[in-house]
């Protein structure tokens, strides 16, 4: 007879010092008890909220943990027990970026079934309305809301003046003999650099060096993203996720107090 051992794999894993780390890598200017009160705010109108808060600041330590990875195994010579690793810093560093994208996501997405959003969002239906270009009109308008692409270079843009300085003052597009450091076009190329590694695999290096130059390959053929030299490009990206989260919490804050008030 043979017997068998049933595994439960949890879907989610719980983090037990999820307000430690959220004061430790949010600079929210508050004290823990009011961080407290503030989060229990938003469990009770915003559940997705706080699991995105959550999902957040995992990921948040997990790059920083990719980060002290890398920096053992260089001081290592590239030796993990006793196994060689030449290369890791780079496939940690495309890691890294790709990983800060994808917080930009976390806060920045919302989604809602099209015939739900459709129906609080009809009342310039009238009798005489063509259906076919009324559905048509409405879907552009659905997707401007909820495109995950447009809301992704939205954070970019909506971003505080001081990120979006840092940001363009850093960071330029060339292609061929034009150059731009729109915080739009450069938001629409960090969203493609984040869907190739999705999607494709492809690996884009944003190490700290001199003029660094990352090239997407495919529709816009040599168009580069060229970086400032010793600018952490990953760093600044996490800045502007790390002010969204700060910017939703400060916001509930402010509903805690007048409630208090």
């Amino acid at each position: 007879m043979m017997i068998t051992q049933t595994v439960m794999i949890r879907q989610t894993v719980q983090n037990p010092n999820f307000i430690d780390d959220l004061a430790k890598y949010l600079s929210l200017g508050i004290s823990k008890d009011r961080l407290i009160a503030v989060l229990e705010n938003i469990s009770k109108s915003q559940i997705t909220l706080r699991e995105k808060l959550e999902t957040l600041v995992d990921r948040i330590e997990f790059i920083e943990h990719l980060k002290l990875v890398k920096e053992v195994a260089q001081k290592n010579r590239y030796l993990l027990n006793n196994r060689e690793v030449v290369g890791i810093d780079w496939d940690i560093d495309a890691l890294r970026l790709y990983l800060a994208l994808t917080c930009i996501d976390i806060l920045s997405t919302n989604f809602e079934q099209f015939d739900q959003w459709l129906i609080i969002n009809c009342a310039d239906f009238t009798d005489s309305t063509n259906i076919a270009d009324y559905i048509k009109k409405k879907s552009k308008e659905y997707r401007s809301q909820f495109q995950i692409s447009s809301n992704f270079v939205k954070a970019f843009i909506n971003a505080s003046d001081e990120l979006r300085n840092i940001l363009t003052s850093n960071v330029y597009i060339q292609k061929g003999s034009n150059t731009t450091n729109s915080i739009e076009e450069i938001a629409r190329y960090l969203y493609r650099i984040r869907n190739k590694y999705t999607h494709e695999g492809r690996r884009f290096h944003a190490s700290i060096l001199p003029l660094t130059r990352i090239q997407t390959i495919g529709a816009r053929d040599h168009e580069e993203l060229i970086i400032s030299e010793n600018f952490d490009l990953t760093e600044c990206i996490l800045q502007f996720a790390k002010e969204q989260a700060e910017r939703k919490i400060n916001t509930f804050a402010k509903q805690v107090d007048s409630a208090d008030g």
